[in-house]
């Protein structure tokens, strides 16, 4: 419920993994256990937003979003 709830009230500009009550950024979270409760964790950065009655963000971390034009590259290895 709460992933749903932060992915329908709340514009989030990144890739987010919502996990335990807690709203970790993508490419800073791995999987610690694969038998734990707690299996995901963000070492590096502490959590975007943890929830319980509310959500309590962090709006020092979370990125802004983008304002430049989307740009498509064309030029990559295949």
């Amino acid at each position: 419920m709460g992933s749903l709830m932060i992915a329908g009230h709340f514009n989030i500009p990144e890739v987010v993994i919502y996990f335990r009550d807690l709203l970790l950024r993508g490419n800073r979270t791995k999987k610690v256990s694969s038998m734990a409760l707690n299996a995901f964790d963000s070492p590096n950065l502490p959590p975007l937003c943890t929830s319980g009655i509310s959500f309590k963000f962090r709006q020092d971390l979370l990125l802004n979003f983008p304002t430049g034009s989307f740009k498509v590259m064309k030029n990559m290895e295949t």
